[in-house]
């Protein structure tokens, strides 16, 4: 078996210095021929350096691909992919030592299955506040947690895996472009490129299965644990969700593009009457909830307005 490790990273050389750093702990099985491919996507930092730098202890190789976008960077590493899987991780991921061994396994026991994906677990930078604890309901999907138990299961399209850490085999891979006006460009918060891929390879009949022991961690700076930022990313979600709808459903009449605008500015006042109150009567740990629901709302109704033929 010749598997890839395919990693795209964007001006984030220190954590991509770990995420590297790790992959050299990997237990490689007998029969198993790997390489790692690193994207790099339009860096202006020391990434090639790093690259460079751990090229000796690695089998590594890097892609330039220049066009910014997660999306693009993700293609260019399936056309330049040369093992039979492609195992997908991200630059600011620990990899567990057995985490490409496992998936390995699970690729020779399931030969059927064309996608897999395995747990994500935070790795905070400083512990996380005790709001943030009391709300991690409400927040962990936007840290990419994504767990199970330990029997392995098959994936639907309520438990498609996360870009952090998931593994598709590269003849079926190639033959679904990741869609460029989706996924992360540069600091820009945007989501759903693997997710759209997925799922289509889902509705084409191809299966997923989950496999609990090929466990990351992805890294949570600091920076991300306030609330501002919950609600930035809130807001994305609201403008991706509304982008899904408008891909969807491109033609909505009138009367339903005003009733789906009507709909957002409730629920944007409700949220806001809440937050207001809760502000004044309960403490910091109760203001998630209207805070994100407001932002999410006004990111579809930001996205709704903006869309043509708009009402």
């Amino acid at each position: 078996m010749h598997v890839t490790v395919a990693v795209c990273t964007w001006n984030r050389a220190r954590l991509l210095d770990q995420t590297l750093a790790g992959l050299q702990e990997l237990v490689i099985p007998p029969g198993v021929e790997w390489e790692v491919l690193v994207v790099n996507n339009n860096c202006s930092d020391d990434t090639d350096v790093v690259i460079d730098r751990h090229a000796a202890r690695l089998p590594l190789r890097g892609v330039h691909e220049p066009k910014q976008g997660i999306a693009n960077a993700r293609n260019a590493a399936v056309r330049a992919a040369r093992g039979d899987m492609i195992f997908w991780t991200d630059d600011d991921v620990l990899v567990d030592p057995q985490w490409l061994s496992e998936y390995c396994a699970a690729v020779r026991q399931w030969p059927e299955v064309v996608f897999f994906g395995g747990p994500i677990a935070p790795w905070f930078e400083t512990p996380p506040p005790a709001w943030m604890v009391a709300n991690w309901p409400r927040v962990r999907d936007m840290f990419g947690e994504w767990r199970f138990t330990e029997s392995a299961k098959e994936i639907d399209i309520q438990s498609l895996p996360f870009g952090s850490n998931y593994a598709v085999r590269t003849d079926v891979q190639s033959g679904y472009r990741y869609d460029s006006n989706l996924g992360h460009i540069g600091d820009t918060p945007r989501f759903g490129e693997e997710t759209a891929v997925l799922r289509q390879m889902f509705l084409d009949g191809h299966r997923g299965r989950i496999i609990p022991s090929a466990r990351v961690r992805h890294f949570i700076p600091q920076h991300r644990l306030t609330l501002d930022y919950v609600c930035r990313w809130y807001f994305a979600l609201g403008q991706w969700h509304q982008t899904e709808l408008a891909r969807k459903a491109p033609n909505l009449g009138i009367f339903l593009r005003t009733l789906l605008k009507t709909w957002f500015r409730l629920n944007v006042g409700y949220a806001r009457a809440s937050h207001w109150i809760l502000r004044r009567l309960a403490g910091e740990e109760h203001l998630v909830w209207p805070a994100t629901e407001a932002s999410y709302f006004l990111g579809r109704l930001a996205r709704h307005t903006t869309t043509k033929n708009d009402a």
